[in-house]
């Protein structure tokens, strides 16, 4: 499968959070991300709850990918 990232130049990636965690991605794919891409800016993280179980597991799949090959997150969360 083939990760596409519109909003990503010279190893920075914008991302909205509903891309990354909202579907059906997995540790391959955030392992491909963070070997594409040093840093992540991922906007419009909701709060993570029971409601949201499936993308707040995928989000902390994201962040351990990202941990291990040293990247670095900057993470901007919805309005209340």
């Amino acid at each position: 499968r083939r990760l596409q990232l519109p909003h990503a130049v010279t190893g920075v990636a914008w991302v909205p959070f509903k891309e990354l965690c909202g579907g059906k991605l997995g540790a391959s794919d955030y392992l491909a991300v963070a070997e594409k891409y040093h840093t992540i800016v991922l906007v419009g993280v909701p709060p993570l709850t029971l409601e949201n179980h499936d993308e707040t597991r995928r989000f902390i799949v994201l962040v351990d990918e990202l941990y291990e090959h040293r990247c670095r997150l900057v993470v901007s969360t919805q309005s209340a």
